[in-house]
């Protein structure tokens, strides 16, 4: 176990010793299992501190004790039933190792932690500008809509989508889009795509109750008119049990419905047998009860609203 005083910390002063003592707290640090670049390089540690402590004079313990600047450390509560991490513990002027552990208010949002523990995360920049920043979690879509590669981006609160993919290019290190071509963000939601987001779209007004995707624009998509595309689906049995990404998805005016089904099969990026077990249906947006399942022969008109269901395997 360290203690919290060093030999910078020496005190000659009766009153204030005994005044530690009163407020000494052991708190266990933990690596944040999922935030850290290289957790298993982090070790797990004991600090005795003061419950007068402030965000920043925890930080610059925990720092000495990591060999880190203190002004990159996070810290995370910890959630009393699982361990697990709970919430991020915000910085302030009147935040202190007291109201970090023991929350002055019973609310939903801040009971059930534990009072003597904290998971802390070593950023790659500071606290400060972190607090300019906001967390997007983004669903990459490399090859259809099989492949998922999930990034958490930092992106500047006064910026746009455009801003988003640009931090998603250096995060992914992915070609930039004048090579790969361009790429389109649209908000998930309940399995279902809500809407596509322009790139001049701010990142304030993206919430955190949708999934954000991201794809590279087929080259058949590209300067198709609207009324050309549909947004489509997975479902189980009925439309109402909807799961996995969504994608839009072009109809072309009187092409039979056996060669859309090639162009299906490429979008997806599902090929043979697990091709072959999905049926394809209209759901009308006012009777999402009755799936019209369409046939090889169906003539495309843009005005359907194309749907997918595997009843033999859950997509």
């Amino acid at each position: 176990m360290k203690s919290g005083l060093t030999h910078t910390d020496n005190i000659e002063d009766a009153r204030v010793f005994y005044d530690y003592l009163v407020h000494k707290r052991i708190v266990r640090f933990y690596p944040h299992p999922g935030r850290n670049a290289h957790p298993e390089s982090l070790t797990t540690f004991d600090l005795d501190l003061s419950t007068k402590h402030t965000y920043d004079q925890v930080a610059a313990k925990v720092g000495e004790q990591l060999h880190n600047d203190p002004t990159h450390l996070r810290f995370w509560t910890v959630n009393a039933t699982t361990g697990n991490p709970k919430a991020s513990v915000k910085r302030g002027q009147s935040q202190i190792l007291q109201t970090i552990l023991n929350p002055p208010y019973s609310t939903f949002s801040n009971n059930n932690q534990r009072p003597d523990s904290l998971y802390y995360e070593i950023l790659d920049i500071s606290l400060t500008e972190l607090d300019t920043k906001k967390a997007l979690k983004v669903i990459w879509l490399s090859e259809g809509v099989q492949k998922e590669d999930i990034y958490d981006v930092l992106v500047p609160k006064n910026g746009n989508v455009d801003d988003l993919i640009t931090a998603l290019i250096k995060k992914g290190q992915f070609d930039e889009e004048s090579k790969g071509g361009p790429i389109r963000v649209y908000e998930v939601h309940s399995n279902k795509i809500h809407r596509e987001l322009p790139k001049t779209h701010p990142v304030v007004s993206i919430t955190d109750y949708v999934q954000l995707v991201a794809e590279r624009i087929p080259a058949e998509d590209l300067d198709a008119p609207l009324s050309e595309f549909v947004t489509a689906f997975h479902y189980h049995n009925e439309p109402s049990k909807s799961h996995g990404i969504p994608f839009k998805f072009r109809i072309k005016e009187g092409e039979k419905f056996s060669d859309s089904k090639k162009r299906l099969e490429k979008r997806m990026g599902i090929k043979g047998k697990n091709f072959e077990k999905i049926k394809f249906s209209v759901v009308k947006r006012s009777s999402y009860s009755k799936p019209h399942y369409l046939q090889d022969g169906t003539i495309n008109s843009p005005f359907q609203f194309f749907d997918m269901t595997n009843k033999l395997q859950m997509m």
